[in-house]
């Protein structure tokens, strides 16, 4: 049975593994290594996940072991994320397992984290995505608008106000 839900603070390790997943690999190019989390922009995403109000995880589970995730914060430190906006936006990141992606998960993740980010008060999100990522389509028809482009990548932000979602 799915469920979509909060992630749980316990299961917040799961964040880690599943940024590695959110990485992009173009078709026929080497994966990469999983020190790449290592890197301090990477380590952004997890590291001390829960510590503030803004941290925010939306889990997509099938008999309780999670298949998908989506989850978004503020990145204002010295290293910002790669879809850094401003002080005020936070930035998501979405991955689901290969063999549940296309089947509209997607757009309930992005949905959900939509939902738990206006009650917050917060008015747009924010995201970056590599311009090759087929992820773009479900992005734009999320509502996510291009803002700047960059060598490789899309940074992409979504309005909150006035959503009925």
């Amino acid at each position: 049975m799915f469920q979509i839900r909060e992630l749980k603070q316990p299961e917040t390790d799961l964040i880690k593994e599943m940024l590695f997943l959110a990485v992009f690999i173009p078709p026929g190019h080497p994966s990469v290594s999983r020190d790449i989390l290592d890197l301090p922009q990477l380590k952004n995403y997890y590291d001390n996940w829960g510590c503030s109000d803004h941290d925010k995880a939306i889990a997509l589970t099938e008999d309780d072991r999670i298949i998908g995730l989506v989850w978004g914060r503020l990145l204002n430190g010295e290293v910002k994320g790669f879809g850094f906006l401003d002080e005020q936006t936070p930035e998501i990141s979405i991955a689901i397992q290969p063999a549940y992606r296309n089947q509209g998960w997607g757009a309930r993740l992005l949905s959900e984290i939509s939902k738990a980010y206006m009650a917050l008060g917060i008015r747009t999100l924010s995201l970056s995505v590599d311009k090759r990522n087929p992820a773009v389509g479900l992005y734009r028809r999320q509502g996510f608008i291009m803002v700047r482009e960059n060598q490789g990548d899309f940074i992409m932000s979504k309005s909150l106000r006035g959503n009925s979602l």
